[in-house]
């Protein structure tokens, strides 16, 4: 492994090699052994890394430590070997957990690796609330990004232990069962951080996030955070790798972070380099989103009327098996672009399917199916059908060409775009088939390698993209969304309350207008609580929408507060439209398209590089997009803040400026 002391870059590696003591340093400039810890030097801080223990704590100048993980937990606390230390590395052994840990510095952060035999697991690091009381706030990208005090009552409910059932919401809530989740799913990108006041904060980056979970838990009422890896030959998982920073304890730090370790390790693809690779890309800039239903709202005369209420930019989509080929000719003539839906995760068998994506030519149904550890197949969404595995997609391609024939006949009808669903989302599948086994590695590789293919040709999306997709989709459809746990089952899973797929023209799920319970709207839709994570990392990289399943005019109580966050992310909106919807509310639409249009056209090829709150109770907020080129304020309280109407979005491009209030 390469180190580089002048970066400052800490990694820790668990070895299992005994070694002599190492002679005294200087601790301000070497990596040194020091009693029973090992110290590294990291841009003018001392970062300390117990050996038995793997307690992280960081000395800063002046002298003032924060903790930024507890040690293992005592049940895992282990003698340690003395630490050979080499080429500014630090690896020692752990005998009795037969654990390898090196540490080092590099790029101005701390990486610990834990290297372990097939079938053991280890948690840490341990972080947040009981491991230092300097921390204020915990930062995560669930969605488009958390800011939760680590103390507040709403989110501290229901976790002081696995038998009590809290009303809080989220992932942060192990009662109702929603601890014990995959980083992979759970999180967009594999990063989290925390503010502890005075200018001081901390980062924390996984470079491999399968085969880890996340577990939240109250102690003394303020919320901690840990993860629980587990080493996995079957999955490539026996090394285990963490890495540290301090930051400046702003709300996106952590992001910032995480963004620089994507474009130090060529991860980041931009928005522009996309344009420029396939030019139907820059259709996106300045679009709306919409899924259109029915003959009355999927037709050419739909399209014309759209433009004619106004709307100049749209990503029009729909799930029937197709649509008119003079619809599509309309709407990408006037400036659209339109994308069917598909998904290559469900089949059914053909006599019986229930949609025409779950329908495979052959014996692809069953041959194709996941086969689970107990021989059984993995029933697919729904319970219907099975969950195609995407490695005997992979193998049978090259003689079946399913895939291949699915997007010929699916983009028959002319679109420029193409909207694959979640295979970016991060589900990731074992296959114990003998014939066509997968670990989850292998099953995000061809999920990429297939993607890749279709975005050389069509501007692909996906639900739900997470960060490691960001090179092959140009949008995303579920990322803006802030999903609490709960809300599959308790909402969208009950067709009495939310809707179901029925009426054909304008189904309830999509057009039924609902009132969400006061914790859902707490968990899902409270900007005071909410932050721009995701696009502070991938902001000109990715266009990042809601779910089609919660468009905007879903929740009336809302939807105002909706459009304003649209506006101050710079991110479209999320519409589902039928005839009737185009009648009411397309200049309603078109007032707000309009508007976002030149914000968008400028921001969307511009990183995020500020945020900030503007007042004490968070509901006057700030965002900038590159050095200043855009920038956006909303006010999302009902009274005038900061020389700033209630429920209004001030914008300046450069030296032009307008307003939108709704």
């Amino acid at each position: 492994m390469r180190t580089d002391i002048k970066k400052g870059l800490v990694l820790a590696t668990i070895t299992g090699l005994a070694s002599p003591m190492p002679p005294p340093c200087n601790s301000s400039k070497d990596i040194c052994l020091n009693g029973s810890s090992v110290t590294i030097p990291i841009n003018g801080e001392i970062a300390n890394l117990t050996t038995s223990t793997l307690q992280v704590t960081f000395r800063a100048r002046n002298g003032t430590n924060l903790r930024l993980s507890n040690g293992l937990q005592t049940s895992d606390q282990v003698a340690a070997d003395s630490p050979k230390i080499e080429n500014g590395k630090a690896t020692w052994n752990l005998p009795t957990r037969n654990c390898t840990v090196t540490a080092y510095g590099q790029n101005g952060r701390l990486v610990v690796t834990l290297s372990q035999p097939d079938g053991s697991n280890v948690t840490w690091p341990i972080t947040g609330g009981g491991v230092d009381n300097k921390y204020q706030s915990l930062q995560y990208p669930r969605g488009p990004g958390r800011n939760i005090p680590l103390r507040d009552e709403f989110w501290n409910q229901g976790t002081e232990g696995p038998e009590k059932s809290g009303t809080g919401g989220d992932m942060i809530i192990p009662g109702n069962g929603n601890n014990n989740l995959d980083v992979a799913v759970n999180f967009m990108m594999p990063f989290w951080g925390y503010s502890a006041g005075e200018g001081r904060g901390s980062a924390y980056i996984l470079p491999e996030d399968i085969g880890t979970k996340v577990n939240h838990k109250s102690v003394n009422g303020s919320l901690q955070t840990s993860f629980t890896h587990s080493f996995s030959r079957k999955q490539n998982t026996t090394s285990y790798t963490v890495i540290f920073e301090i930051t400046d304890g702003s709300p996106l730090a952590s992001a910032f972070s995480y963004r620089r370790y994507l474009q130090e390790n060529n991860k980041l693809m931009r928005l522009k380099d996309k344009i420029a690779a396939l030019s139907d890309t820059s259709r996106l800039l300045g679009a709306f989103h919409a899924y259109c239903f029915g003959v009355d709202g999927c037709s050419a005369d739909s399209m014309k009327k759209l433009a004619n209420a106004g709307i100049k930019k749209l990503w029009v989509g729909y799930d029937q098996e197709s649509i008119p080929q003079d619809a599509v000719k309309q709407a990408q003539g006037q400036g659209y672009i339109v994308g069917p839906y598909d998904t290559y995760a469900n089949g059914q068998p053909s006599n019986e399917s229930d949609s025409h994506v779950a329908k495979w030519p052959g014996n692809a149904y069953p041959e194709q199916c996941i086969t689970l550890y107990n021989g059984k197949q993995k029933l697919g969404f729904g319970q219907r059908g099975c969950y195609m595995s995407t490695q005997a997609q992979a193998l049978a391609e090259p003689s079946t060409g399913n895939l291949a024939a699915r997007l010929n006949s699916t983009t028959s009808n002319g679109v420029l775009s193409y909207f694959l669903d979640v295979d970016a989302a991060s589900e990731f599948f074992t296959d114990f088939s003998e014939s066509h086994g997968q670990n989850m590695m292998m099953d995000r590789k061809n999920r990429l390698d297939r993607m890749l293919k279709i975005s050389k040709k069509f501007v692909l999306g996906s639900e739900d993209s997470h960060g490691w997709a960001n090179g092959v989709v140009s949008y995303s459809h579920g990322t803006l969304t802030q999903m609490d746990n709960r809300f599959f089952g308790a909402l969208l899973g009950v067709k009495e309350v939310y809707g179901g797929y029925k009426p054909d023209g304008g189904p309830d799920m999509f057009f039924k207008p609902i009132s969400l319970p006061k914790n859902f709207a707490t968990t899902m839709f409270d900007m005071s609580y909410m932050i721009p994570l995701t696009e502070a990392v991938l902001h000109d990289s990715v266009v990042n929408v809601d779910r089609w399943d919660v468009p905007l005019h879903k929740f009336p109580a809302v939807e105002k507060q909706r459009i304003l966050q649209n506006m101050l992310y710079n991110v479209p909106a999320m519409l589902a439209i039928n005839g009737t919807v185009i009648e009411e509310k397309g200049q309603q639409i078109a007032k707000y398209q309009n508007f976002f249009q030149p914000l968008h056209e400028t921001g969307a090829l511009l990183p995020l590089t500020k945020f900030e709150y503007l007042t004490q109770d968070k509901m006057l907020q700030r965002t900038e997009f590159g050095n200043g080129d855009l920038v956006l304020t909303a006010n999302f309280a009902g009274e005038k803040l900061g020389g700033l109407e209630g429920m209004c979005v001030a914008a300046k491009i450069r030296d032009v400026e307008a307003k939108l209030c709704v």
